[in-house]
């Protein structure tokens, strides 16, 4: 399969890449708040550029869905979506939580039973998941109404929980790994284990980390569909809760 185009914009960081594997891409990001849609187009130029490629050798399209900021994921699968259409290319969907995972966690740790990641979604809450790595192709995952492709089992699917719970479930946990954005952001986290807190990794988002997902999701049959864009919000945003939508 020829290039492949990853874009997540999950989080104020907008990461995008480009290549035919994980270990054969460029991929570059801009951190900076509610500015995604000049940064996406920008990403996607410098990423054809290192690959001295043009949107014309993009086999396929791959976008993080969430859970993450409301208004960030919306301009990413946007703009994934006009891509995909006007390419007449194939279009996959990822959880961007996953996709955090596997740019956080060094390939020699995936051993590991179990692997506990969780972000900041703001309102004292986190985004929050349980992984294992045991699959090497793409599978469909169903949450919360969304379908995406994943190569990981879910022990918990994405969710929302408070840090209190978080703390809890790493406390708890036994052999896992634990990624975590911000330590030092809620007081709760003052309660983990202090050896488990030593050994939380820092989140990270970079794209590339999906290619070889969006390539498996391809050759499976795993895709989206290009006219119907979905996102994995997990929370309303605030004008569907004035309005009462359920």
């Amino acid at each position: 399969m020829s290039n492949i185009l990853v874009i997540d914009s999950s989080t104020n960081i907008v990461s995008v890449a480009a290549g035919t594997s994980n270990a054969d891409s460029s991929s570059t990001f801009i951190d900076q708040a509610s500015s995604h849609s000049e940064n996406i187009l920008s990403c996607v130029d410098d990423v054809l550029s290192q690959r001295s490629i043009s949107m014309n050798d993009i086999s396929a399209i791959g976008v993080g869905i969430g859970p993450g900021l409301f208004t960030g994921l919306r301009v990413g699968i946007s703009a994934a979506h006009a891509f995909a259409h006007a390419l007449n290319v194939p279009l996959v969907y990822f959880s961007s939580l996953e996709l955090s995972v596997m740019s956080s966690i060094e390939p020699q740790l995936r051993g590991v039973n179990e692997i506990l990641i969780a972000k900041d979604a703001r309102r004292h809450e986190l985004y929050f998941a349980k992984y294992e790595f045991i699959r090497t192709a793409s599978n469909q995952v169903l949450c919360d109404e969304t379908t995406f492709s994943s190569n990981m089992k879910r022990v918990e699917d994405e969710q929302l929980v408070s840090p209190t719970d978080f703390v809890q479930a790493v406390n708890d946990s036994t052999s896992s790994i634990v990624v975590l954005d911000d330590k030092e952001k809620y007081g709760e986290f003052e309660s983990l284990d202090q050896t488990k807190s030593r050994a939380i990794l820092p989140a990270k988002i970079d794209a590339k980390f999906a290619i070889d997902l969006v390539v498996d999701s391809v050759m499976s049959g795993n895709l989206a569909n290009v006219f119907e864009p979905k996102a994995l919000y997990i929370r309303k945003s605030d004008a569907e809760l004035s309005w009462g939508v359920k």
